[in-house]
């Protein structure tokens, strides 16, 4: 990892549901993403929603493919972020 440069993890927000799944990656690993930019899509039994990046900087990984089961609280992905200056 680069000294300026901190991992920061995408993490599904409580979404009031118990059952959810991710159904589209909206930015592939090595994708430069922006702060605030949608970049995964979840669905619970009663809608679906955008998660978004909680930092911009470049997608390192994706921790879940579509159609995973994922739990609120999970870590979705991580996104190498650029360090604030």
């Amino acid at each position: 990892m680069a000294d300026d440069a901190t991992e920061v993890d995408i993490i599904l927000p409580d979404l009031g549901a118990d059952a959810a799944r991710v159904t589209v990656w909206f930015a592939n690993p090595g994708d430069r993403v922006f702060a605030g930019e949608r970049v995964v899509e979840v669905a619970t039994e009663s809608a679906t929603f955008d998660v978004a990046a909680p930092a911009g900087g470049v997608l390192q990984t994706r921790l879940v493919k579509p159609r995973d089961p994922i739990a609120p609280g999970q870590t979705l992905g991580r996104i190498l972020a650029d360090r604030d200056d």
